[in-house]
């Protein structure tokens, strides 16, 4: 079963706020040597691209929880031929019990399920880069 807050509404598109979480913790993270923004007139060697497919709260026997899933994608904007430029594509998903239910125990829940997918998605997006080419080892 899916639940909603029928007088809660969202202040930012949630697809914007998990893109510009994403963002920030790419920049913090010290392991890349520069991070642009889609909105950015620079583009960097390796594109990341994705989109949400689920971000929303689930009722079950064993109680709410918030799932977040998504779909993240790395290309090498250096390979000439479309169907190689993509280095992976993959499903990530994640679901964090509510502590309350309320649209605030919700957005605490979400945001610890968008912790630990953020930590994934870096950690992936790091090693594909790293793996991706001898030139691309010495600058990520």
């Amino acid at each position: 079963k899916i639940d909603s807050f029928n007088y809660s509404r969202w202040a930012v598109n949630p697809a914007d706020m998990i893109a510009d979480r994403i963002l920030d913790d790419m920049t913090g993270s010290g392991l890349f040597q520069t991070v642009f923004s889609y909105q950015e007139v620079q583009e960097g060697r390796f594109i990341v691209s994705g989109g949400i497919e689920e971000f929303l709260l689930s009722i079950n026997k064993s109680g709410k929880t918030a799932i977040i899933r998504m779909t993240i994608a790395l290309q090498d904007s250096r390979v000439n031929r479309a169907g190689k430029r993509t280095i992976f594509q993959k499903k990530y998903v994640r679901t964090e019990p509510l502590q309350e239910s309320s649209p605030q125990g919700y957005c605490d829940a979400a945001s610890r399920a968008m912790q630990h997918l953020s930590r994934e998605i870096i950690s992936d997006i790091y090693s594909a880069i790293k793996n991706a080419s001898p030139s691309a080892a010495d600058s990520p």
